[in-house]
């Protein structure tokens, strides 16, 4: 069975207040406005903001925005390199909740 968006973070413990979609933006990932179009939605500085994808190619585009970064392998995602520098590479979104909890993702970019 196949969850929804809702649901598969509600079954991981997440919350969320607000879904965007990058087609609101003038751009295409990885191009910096779409991430700009998420700072600015969120209202806050993009160090409290936690992008999360399994894509390592969108998560470069996130970090060079300034936002923290969390990637969570799935089968056809796009695994990160040796250079990539996340604050956590996680193996499903459960673990990613944990490492929340307990204060194990960092606090912001390095």
């Amino acid at each position: 069975m196949r969850r929804s968006v809702d649901e598969t973070w509600e079954h991981a413990g997440l919350r969320r207040h607000q879904a965007l979609s990058a087609e609101a933006a003038p751009a295409c990932k990885p191009a910096p406005e779409v991430y700009r179009l998420a700072l600015d939605s969120a209202g806050c500085p993009p160090e409290r903001v936690l992008m999360v994808a399994a894509h390592a190619w969108d998560l470069r585009g996130a970090r060079a925005a300034g936002m923290r970064t969390a990637y969570v392998h799935r089968p056809v995602g796009d695994p990160p390199t040796g250079s990539d520098d996340f604050d956590g590479p996680f193996d499903e979104l459960g673990e990613l909740v944990g490492a929340l909890t307990e204060g194990r993702v960092a606090s912001g970019p390095s």
